[in-house]
């Protein structure tokens, strides 16, 4: 991407909520951004259904996001999540805010047990403003959760 800000949409395994893709679409209009999406896997040399599946699900958000007029580009890395995403967001130096698209309890911290996900070792070393929809009792409705160092 150029020089223009964009929003990066993190997910992991090769799964999407698709109302994370519409969250973002939305949150990309108001702020007149680009969006990335970065798909993380972990490397299997023995089975490649995450990657094959999140080739696929970034293919599809993709195809959603370019219908509403909103420019996009994506990204699939495999290996030790914690590192690919720091290494992404190093050289990505027009970031308007990170969407985690992920489970939204490891941002949110409304887990029980302090777990040891990927994503809690690095958030401490984020600039960005992390921003998480988060979904209510009710289907289809998200309010906004952010977060910022």
């Amino acid at each position: 991407m150029d020089a223009q800000r964009h929003l990066v949409l993190v997910l992991e395994n090769g799964v999407a909520d698709e109302s994370i893709i519409h969250y973002s679409l939305k949150l990309a209009k108001r702020m007149d951004c680009a969006i990335s999406v970065l798909m993380l896997v972990s490397y299997d040399k023995e089975n490649h259904a995450q990657a094959d599946m999140g080739k696929r699900v970034l293919l599809h958000a993709e195809e959603i996001i370019k219908k509403e007029g909103i420019r996009v580009d994506h990204e699939i890395r495999q290996g030790d999540k914690a590192s690919e995403f720091l290494k992404y967001i190093a050289v990505a130096p027009t970031i308007a805010a990170i969407i985690w698209g992920s489970d939204e309890k490891i941002v949110t911290g409304r887990r029980r047990k302090k777990s040891e996900h990927w994503f809690e070792k690095v958030r401490p070393h984020i600039t960005y403003p992390i921003v998480t929809p988060r979904t209510r009792a009710k289907k289809d409705t998200t309010s906004l959760h952010t977060s910022q160092k």
